[in-house]
């Protein structure tokens, strides 16, 4: 987990991550996503790395755990998805199935409310990896689970607001209820979250977009036989 100054040219593979350009057009700063030494890394996250009993069933991580556990999570997700985009997609399903053996998300959740949704933040990119991977069935678990959780934050702020969905302008966010004011930053960031989650649904998972219906002109053509009967009204 440390940085090594070389003389080498970047790549810069955090271009090819939705989440991270997603997050940067929204001004959210990106991902921590950056070049890595791939076999090097690769090395040390299949051989060396451990997890500290996250793997045992019912061991509890508090809130600040949590935040170094998720670290690991994240490190598996950006070496198992620049190894993908490199080409590497079985060594990248590996690291893959390396860190989803040693962290049960019963202790970790792939999904959870947190301080700025760092969570859910760390959880959009272990998405993304997976589908990169090719690991489509784990990815479908990992987005239902964001999903869910995203939703029902929206649902929480939104009745804290008296059941009205804030609004989002330019200078902020108008509510109703001052009580609500401290959780804006909250609310707008769980707002832009859904929408990363969008942009990357409609990359990788594109079927699950809502698809808009239109309604336009319809032509109706009548296929019956015309009458054959010719005569006159008998008037019965």
């Amino acid at each position: 987990m440390s940085y090594r100054f070389v003389p080498v040219a970047l790549k810069q593979p955090q271009v090819n991550w939705v989440t991270d350009q997603t997050l940067r057009q929204m001004r959210m700063g990106g991902t921590s996503i950056r070049d890595n030494n791939s076999d090097t890394m690769f090395n040390n996250l299949m051989t060396k790395y451990e997890f500290g009993g996250a793997d045992k069933k019912g061991v509890y991580f508090d809130e600040e755990n949590r935040r170094h556990i998720l670290n690991l999570r994240s490190l598996y997700a950006e070496a198992a998805g620049n190894m993908a985009d490199m080409g590497r997609k079985e060594d990248a399903a590996k690291l893959i199935d390396k860190v989803e053996k040693g962290i049960d998300p019963e202790n970790l959740p792939y999904a959870m409310a947190s301080r700025y949704n760092g969570h859910n933040q760390t959880g959009l990119v272990y998405l993304e990896a997976c589908y990169k991977a090719g690991k489509t069935d784990m990815a479908e678990k990992i987005r239902l689970a964001i999903r869910k959780d995203l939703t029902q934050q929206q649902a929480y702020y939104i009745s804290l607001n008296g059941g009205t969905k804030p609004v989002m302008t330019a200078s902020g966010v108008s509510v109703d209820n001052p009580l609500f004011k401290t959780l804006t930053m909250e609310y707008q960031i769980n707002e832009l979250m859904i929408e990363v989650l969008n942009a990357v649904e409609a990359k990788y998972a594109p079927q699950t977009q809502i698809k808009p219906t239109t309604e336009g002109p319809t032509t109706i053509t009548n296929s019956a036989n015309p009458d054959s009967i010719k005569g006159k009204d008998s008037g019965k």
